[in-house]
C-alpha cells in the first residue's frame, strides 16, 4: 500500500534541495613554503592592503608541490584570524590531502602539468581555440551582489553600486558608476582591463595586482577611465 503526505506538508512542495551549477570565481592562496612567522606577517601585509576585500573570504589553500613540513591545521588556523576562511585544499601530496581531511577541508585535484611540445611536432598541430562568452548585464549591480564573467568580458550597462563586486576573466566595461570592486583577468590574464565612464572605485584589480580606496581617489576620481597592468603595478589613465 502507498502512503501519500498529506498536501499541507512540506513533502508536497517537491524536493528540498537540488545541485546547481556556479560561475562564481574562488580565490586560491597559493603557498610556496610555510614558517609560522613569515605567513601570519605576509597575511598581515596582504589583508592590511585591502582590509574589506578578504573580510569573510572563502579560499582555496593551493599548496605547491615544493612546499615541505607544512601544518594544514596552522595554516587555517592563521587564515581565520585574519578573517579569511579556508575552504578546500590543492596539493598531490597525499600526507597534506591526510591532513586536510583531518579538519574536514575538501579535497581538490592538483593542477594538471600542461604537456611539452617540440617544434616539429607544433608545426603540425592545429590548436582548438575556446569560444569567448562575453556576459552582458543591462541592470544596475547593486551592494552585496558579486558577477563573474567565466572566459570572456563583463560588459554592464548600468553602474556598480559601493559594496557590489564584479569579476572577470577577461575585460570589464561598465557603462555607468564604478563604485564597488573590479577584479579583471582573475585567471592571470595581464593584457585585460577595466572600462568605467566614472570612476570611484573601492578596488581595482588586473590578474591580482590590485589598489584599494585611499589610492585610487588619487587618480581620475570621478572621471571616465581605464585601468591595466604596466610592469607589475596598476596604471588608471583618462578614458
Amino acid at each position: 500500500m502507498t502512503v501519500r503526505p498529506p498536501s499541507n506538508t512540506d513533502a508536497s512542495k517537491g524536493p528540498c534541495l537540488r545541485l546547481k551549477n556556479s560561475t562564481q570565481a574562488m580565490t586560491y592562496l597559493e603557498i610556496k613554503y610555510f614558517q609560522v612567522d613569515i605567513f601570519e606577517q605576509a597575511l598581515a601585509d596582504t589583508v592590511a592592503q585591502a582590509p574589506g576585500f578578504f573580510q569573510q573570504t572563502p579560499v582555496v589553500l593551493d599548496i605547491v608541490s615544493e612546499c615541505q613540513n607544512i601544518v594544514v591545521r596552522s595554516v587555517v588556523e592563521l587564515c581565520k584570524k585574519y578573517s579569511i576562511h579556508p575552504i578546500a585544499i590543492r596539493s598531490s601530496d597525499i600526507q597534506v590531502q591526510q591532513q586536510a581531511q583531518a579538519i574536514d577541508l575538501a579535497i581538490l585535484p592538483p593542477k594538471r602539468n600542461s604537456k611539452k611540445v617540440d617544434s616539429e611536432q607544433q608545426d603540425s598541430i592545429h590548436p582548438k581555440v575556446a569560444p569567448r562568452r562575453d556576459t552582458i548585464i543591462t541592470s544596475a549591480v547593486r551592494s552585496g551582489q558579486r558577477i563573474y564573467a567565466a572566459d570572456g568580458d563583463l560588459i554592464i550597462m548600468a553602474s556598480v553600486s559601493a559594496g557590489a563586486e564584479v569579476l572577470a576573466d577577461g575585460n570589464i566595461h561598465i557603462y555607468g558608476t564604478l563604485r564597488g570592486r573590479a577584479l579583471a583577468g582573475v585567471k592571470g590574464d595581464q593584457s585585460a582591463r577595466i572600462f568605467c565612464q566614472c570612476h570611484e572605485a573601492e578596488l581595482l584589480s588586473v590578474a591580482g595586482t590590485f589598489i584599494v580606496d585611499e589610492d585610487l581617489n588619487k587618480y581620475c576620481w570621478k572621471q571616465p577611465a581605464h585601468i591595466f597592468y604596466n610592469n607589475a603595478l596598476l596604471s588608471i589613465e583618462p578614458l
